[in-house]
Parts: C-alpha cells; sequence; structure tokens
C-alpha cells in the first residue's frame, strides 16, 4: 500500500483536469469583456463624430434625421453591421453644459451573449459652432532655477 501512496503517475494529467476548466473559462470571459469594451468603444467613437458633425452643420449632418443617418453609417463602417438602427440613437442639439451651447449624441446598443444581454452606453457633446469657448493664452513656464 506504501508504494501506491509515492507513485506519482498520472499526477500532472490530474492537476490539468483540475486547472484546465478554470482557465479556459478564464479565457473566454476575457475576451467576452474585450469585444465588449471595444463594442463601447467603437460606440463612444460614433457618438463623439456625430456630435461634431451636428454641432458644426456639416453638409452631412444638417438635420437631426441627417445626423441620426450618418450615425448609423459610420456604425455600419466599425462592423456594428446588423445592431445599429435611427431608434438607438438620441441628438440633442439645444443641449448646454456650463453655459455653452453643445450638441449631445446618446446611442444605446443591446450586448447579448448566450442568454444575457446588457445595453451597452455612449455619450458625447461637441460645442455648436460660434459658442465653442476660445482656449486660455499659454503661461510662460517659471525660470528653472540653477545650481549655485
Amino acid at each position: 500500500m506504501s508504494g501506491f501512496l509515492r507513485n506519482e503517475n498520472g499526477a500532472a494529467a490530474i492537476e490539468f483536469g483540475l486547472t484546465a476548466p478554470l482557465m479556459i473559462l478564464a479565457a473566454l470571459a476575457g475576451m467576452v469583456i474585450g469585444l465588449a469594451v471595444w463594442q463601447w468603444n467603437s460606440l463612444q467613437t460614433v457618438a463623439a463624430e456625430t456630435a461634431r458633425c451636428v454641432a458644426l452643420n456639416s453638409t452631412l449632418c444638417q438635420t437631426v434625421d441627417a445626423g441620426t443617418s450618418y450615425a448609423v453609417d459610420r456604425a455600419k463602417g466599425l462592423s456594428f453591421d446588423n445592431g445599429i438602427s435611427g431608434s438607438d440613437i438620441a441628438i440633442n442639439g439645444n443641449d448646454s453644459i456650463d453655459g455653452v451651447a453643445v450638441t449631445t449624441v446618446s446611442i444605446r446598443h443591446p450586448f447579448a451573449l448566450l442568454s444575457s444581454s446588457f445595453t451597452l452606453k455612449a455619450k458625447a457633446s461637441f460645442p455648436n459652432s460660434g459658442n465653442a469657448a476660445a482656449p486660455p493664452p499659454p503661461q510662460p513656464l517659471p525660470p528653472i532655477p540653477l545650481p549655485p
């Protein structure tokens, strides 16, 4: 019996069998989280570009409907081929942040994986044309004291 207890043949296989499912689960969870963050970042990019386009009254976004279709087209270009629609996008051209008139774009998009799902939300604002505050003038750097 003591020879059987000291035998280490197959110990690596048992350790692998115990740890492999956890490592595979961790790898898959990391990939799903990465995909969700990538899609959220893409939505944030679309929201920022659409807010800028509408706020500057670009020829592509002169109306809210044109801004919505611009956002849908940009989202399709960033691999949201079948998920973004006009009802997922809200554009407010009369918003205000600290007294500055801005255009705000909000996008909601469901993110589903197997039987669970949650909503990714992105929001961006851009000053309306003519209302952007001028940046403050650059301040000179203080002189660097030299050692004695």
